[in-house]
């Protein structure tokens, strides 16, 4: 039976959860702005090396041409298996929303209905995985879900890099409010054709040389479009938990006003229980004493 004690303990409780979720709510905010100019600043960056690496391409197309071995119009120094893997931009906790089981249901997809191999990024996304493909292989990465970890980023691109193509399932901001699965393809090389168009010739000095400059440019867009997506993934999951501790405070503000009210009421019916006995014993006390 529910009693004053019980509902002031619950009142604690739910402050103490709204004071959580304010928190939370807050750090997500200066967060996510953070990850935001950073996203930007690296989006304006990405732009410039890859108007830079057209030129190359473009002024010394017949130099590359005479480099380039056995591949299908695509320009690649690198070593690769073949393969594509598809990975998993999950993260480690479970207060994003729904978001994350929206991306991993995304991933899953295309690992179910495609010969590809499986790469999870995260606590929460390799549970999610076990729970719904408990004997298949996954290659499993540990990663923050604020900030690089350089260490740990160079263990993933090691991994990644080996593969023809690497797709990226990761959750993509739109705006503070919605967020959606979304998928980024890295492949290996660069496409000769997509960059044989009208531009203008530029004269470059390469050292060592114009190989190790193109194996330099295949590193340096692999890795600033890799580090792009794990920025523009942690401001969406920055968002999503701003709105879903939004959400969660909303909720504990009603639950705490419906407990406000139940008190209240409580307290009106033990002052009327009250006050019904002490009625009721005056009037048994009026009673005996005329009845004499």
């Amino acid at each position: 039976m529910i009693n004053k004690k019980l509902i002031n303990e619950e009142l604690e409780q739910v402050k103490l959860l709204d004071e959580v979720t304010q928190s939370y709510a807050f750090i997500s905010s200066v967060r996510m702005k953070k990850v935001r100019e950073g996203v930007v600043s690296a989006r304006d960056f990405l732009e410039s090396l890859n108007i830079v690496f057209s030129e190359v391409l473009y002024s010394y197309r017949k130099e590359i041409e005479k480099l380039r071995k056995k591949s299908k119009n695509k320009i690649t120094f690198l070593s690769h298996n073949g393969r594509t893997v598809c990975v998993f931009l999950a993260a480690n906790t479970k207060l994003y929303g729904d978001i994350i089981r929206k991306t991993f249901n995304f991933f899953m997809e295309d690992v179910k209905s495609h010969d590809v191999e499986a790469t999870v990024v995260g606590k929460y996304g390799l549970l999610l995985f076990k729970q719904k493909e408990p004997e298949r292989d996954v290659t499993y990465f540990d990663f923050p879900d604020s900030g690089i970890d350089v260490k740990l980023l160079g263990l993933l691109m090691a991994h990644l890099v080996q593969y023809d193509e690497v797709r990226f399932y990761y959750p993509k901001f739109k705006n503070v409010i919605y967020q959606s699965p979304s998928v980024y393809s890295i492949s290996s090389g660069a496409s000769f054709e997509s960059n044989n168009r009208r531009m203008e010739h530029f004269e470059y000095l390469f050292e060592p040389d114009l190989e190790s400059i193109l194996v330099f440019f295949e590193k340096e867009v692999f890795s600033s479009s890799f580090q792009q997506t794990i920025s523009e993934s942690q401001l969406s999951k920055f968002a999503a938990r701003l709105v879903s501790m939004d959400q969660a405070n909303q909720r504990i503000k009603r639950r705490f006003k419906d407990l406000e009210f139940e008190r209240l009421r409580l307290t009106h019916s033990i002052f009327n229980r009250k006050q019904t006995q002490s009625i009721s014993s005056m009037s048994t006390f009026l009673e005996a004493k005329y009845a004499r």
